[in-house]
């Protein structure tokens, strides 16, 4: 039987960076997401502070796959506590008025992002593939949203 697989134009997947330790995991979460969607998804974003040089074969692998690299303003170098997730947070709640995105997608290691995802639930009328998208990546050990 062929996997159902969600619609890219109106799969939006965010990236918190930050929590994604592994080189190896991020390219088998990349893989997972590719192989759940049926293209690149219409919105498709990564949040951290690209300047780090740390960052940069992660940035490098993502844009390769169609994933924006979201910069995380810094403030005189400083990169503050928690910054990532509240541009995360930010682009999901816009994403939530728009009504052609029905799938979301937050690939975290993050447990703050409860309320972000209880008022996604509440909010979006269409909730039907959210039960694919949770069996998906808690079978591979990722965070849905």
């Amino acid at each position: 039987m062929e996997k159902t697989k969600l619609k890219a134009t109106n799969t939006a997947v965010l990236y918190d960076i930050e929590n994604v330790r592994e080189f190896s995991d991020l390219k088998r979460i990349i893989e997972l997401v590719n192989d759940i969607t049926d293209g690149k998804p219409f919105f498709n974003a990564a949040y951290t502070d690209w300047s780090n040089p740390a960052m940069e074969q992660k940035r490098i692998l993502l844009q390769a796959n169609g994933v924006i690299p979201h910069q995380v303003i810094t403030y005189g170098g400083t990169v503050y506590k928690n910054s990532a997730d509240i541009a995360l947070s930010v682009d999901a709640m816009e994403l939530l008025l728009d009504p052609d995105i029905e799938n979301f997608i937050l690939v975290t290691g993050d447990g703050g992002f409860t309320s972000l995802i209880t008022k996604k639930k509440k909010n979006k009328k269409n909730n039907k593939n959210d039960s694919i998208i949770e069996s998906f990546f808690r079978q591979n050990k990722i965070i849905d949203f």
